[in-house]
């Protein structure tokens, strides 16, 4: 197996949407049809790779800290334990050195703990991260009930509010990348690179999500015997998982509904399919890479639902 983590930085106009493993894929598989033909579909499948979401890193003056998705554990195991309570509830990633003590045994780790522009993170841990703020209109429905003296007018609040979205142009994002072998990851690179170029996510036609890459780096994915693991992809369970005995502990699912624009140029609204996502705890992983994909194009055009997964270990919590 040869893993590798790319950084990369979003060229001005990238949309501040979360990239999925599975869209990450899909534009992978699609620029490698590009640049090698439509066997290399064959050679992609027969030997999966696996790709993880698109996870922020934040750049301090001791190097890159790599943020990881929160765990899915049920909030009453954190309810009490932390002084910022509410924010833990709402935040998305978690820091590495976080994630480690999070994850382990005992209840004076959340001592240790700390919220911060969503994101988990140790106490003295520097986290400074740049999110966008947006103004949107929100549609409130009148209450019925408790009875109101009160006009229509003046019982009306919140018509506008505020949100905040991690901002893809002022940040660093990066994601890891798993293949069988040596010639299969020089075919994903090379399709890395175009996609550079080329841009993720629905704007690309106008030239927006185009990336630099920072670095590619050598990554060694978890191969720990840990009885349980964090999935840092959207996976889709395989036969082989299952016989293997994987299980699914606590998780999320997230339905996936791409559109595929055709020679005519009309969209093409592909099979849904749903996916664990990012995040979720499963039981019993033998394997760097498990999951498998699903048909949703055509033969002529090729499309898939991508569910192969890496995970982290979890150390101690049940």
């Amino acid at each position: 197996m040869i893993s590798k983590r790319i950084s990369l930085y979003f060229n001005s106009g990238a949309s501040n949407q979360n990239f999925h493993s599975n869209t990450l894929a899909r534009a992978i598989i699609s620029n490698s049809i590009e640049l090698y033909g439509e066997e290399v579909v064959k050679k992609l499948t027969s030997q999966p790779f696996a790709v993880t979401d698109l996870f922020p890193f934040i750049k301090s003056e001791k190097g890159k800290i790599f943020l990881l998705p929160k765990p899915l554990f049920p909030l009453f195991l954190v309810e009490g334990q932390i002084i910022n309570y509410k924010a833990f509830k709402k935040a998305k990633y978690i820091t590495e050195k976080a994630f480690e003590i999070y994850t382990k045994d005992g209840q004076d780790k959340f001592t240790q703990l700390d919220v911060e522009k969503g994101i988990i993170k140790l106490i003295k841990e520097e986290t400074k991260i740049e999110f966008v703020s947006d103004v949107r209109p929100r549609n409130a429905l009148l209450r019925a009930t408790p009875p109101s003296t009160k006009s229509d007018e003046q019982r009306e609040t919140n018509q506008f509010f505020f949100t905040e979205m991690f901002g893809l142009e002022k940040n660093g994002c990066y994601f890891v990348i798993s293949a069988q072998d040596k010639n299969n990851m020089e075919i994903l690179l090379s399709s890395i690179k175009l996609l550079a170029h080329r841009g993720l996510g629905g704007d690309i036609s106008v030239g927006n999500g185009s990336f630099k890459i920072d670095s590619i780096e050598d990554y060694t994915t978890d191969a720990s015997e840990t009885q349980q693991k964090m999935l840092l992809s959207n996976w889709i369970p395989s036969l082989k998982d299952k016989e293997e005995g994987i299980s699914i502990k606590y998780y999320n699912l997230l339905e996936y509904s791409p559109i595929s624009i055709t020679s005519k140029q009309t969209p093409n609204p592909l099979k849904a399919t749903r996916l664990i996502q990012a995040g979720s705890i499963i039981e019993n992983v033998h394997s760097e890479i498990i999951g498998t994909h699903i048909q949703i194009g055509t033969e002529k055009e090729p499309s898939f639902s991508w569910g192969y997964a890496l995970t982290r270990g979890i150390k101690g919590i049940e």
